[in-house]
């Protein structure tokens, strides 16, 4: 740096000639600059000094450039908006460290907050504010900055770009399967203990819709335990309670790593999709580009547990 602080002039003296040159008058250069008009003209002066070339033709109430002034005055110009506009946008981005993101309970708790040191130690510098609920968040008032939602997309005043499909297929925990298993056909699970979603959740995510699907003839009513909470039906098959519709994204890591497995093989039953959303023509910080970034590689990421 030493040697680059000898080849330049004094800082002072380039923003006052930079200003004179746009402006072609030390008057008009003074004012924006707030300082006197001798101020202005001693700068320029001290600048040709150092240069050995004058810069200015000075005429009778008015500047003229020179050769060299006009090739410094250009080169200047767009040297000191350049830098400008990098202070700017770090500036600005100082302001923008801490990230809002809102999501459901289940994706929060099974992918999100198992795999997010991951992100933090790539990025120490950003805070990140958890808003959780298994309702769509309104972004622009509750300042959101991006969601990971589950459905079916065609949200007004939002982007939104599809992650991944969740599927499901029986599961359950393998103390559960060692005293109750082995299953050889689906029909097996109708006299078995059975976890339901309870409540406002689609049809496929039910017993009665997997069994009638696959032909198989049931009773009236399934009896077994109903848990109206997603959360509350993953703790459950996890206990040994019985066998619950589960699978990945959200519980990759607990098939992974064997704390639950597949009763029996069947088809996956594919489900809704998982997306990015942010708020429309708002400015992406830095901060959220990194997130957006880091949550796209860990969904492509080969399915088991985190890093």
């Amino acid at each position: 740096m030493q040697s680059l602080r000898s080849k330049l002039p004094p800082p002072n003296a380039l923003v006052a000639f930079e200003a004179a040159a746009r402006h072609l008058s030390f008057t008009s250069a003074a004012g924006e600059l707030n300082v006197t008009r001798v101020a202005v003209s001693n700068q320029v002066k001290q600048l040709e000094e150092f240069l050995g070339v004058e810069l200015f033709v000075r005429l009778h109430r008015t500047l003229r450039l020179t050769t060299a002034g006009d090739i410094l005055g250009r080169r200047l110009s767009t040297s000191l908006g350049e830098i400008a506009a990098t202070v700017e946008a770090i500036s600005e981005d100082e302001g923008n460290l801490r990230l809002t993101i809102t999501t459901s309970t289940g994706f929060v708790t099974y992918w999100l907050l198992p795999r997010i040191s991951d992100f933090r130690s790539r990025h120490p510098d950003v805070d990140l504010r958890f808003l959780v609920s298994d309702s769509y968040v309104n972004l622009e008032s509750e300042g959101v900055d991006v969601a990971i939602r589950y459905g079916s997309g065609g949200w007004s005043g939002v982007e939104a770009e599809p992650l991944v499909e969740e599927e499901i297929f029986p599961v359950c925990s393998p103390r559960f399967l060692a005293e109750h298993g082995p299953f050889d056909r689906p029909a097996d699970l109708l006299s078995e203990r059975l976890l339901h979603l309870d409540g406002p959740y689609d049809p496929e995510t039910r017993w009665a819709t997997w069994f009638a699907a696959r032909g198989i003839e049931q009773p009236p009513a399934l009896g077994g335990l109903f848990l109206n909470t997603y959360t509350s039906l993953v703790q459950a098959a996890l206990d040994g309670q019985g066998i619950a519709l589960l699978g990945p994204p959200l519980l990759a890591k607990s098939l992974s790593d064997g704390a639950l497995v597949r009763p029996i093989e069947v088809a996956p039953t594919p489900r809704r999709t998982f997306w990015l959303v942010e708020p429309r023509n708002r400015k992406r910080s830095a901060a959220l580009q990194a997130f957006c970034g880091w949550i796209r590689e860990a969904m492509a990421a080969p399915a088991g547990a985190p890093d």
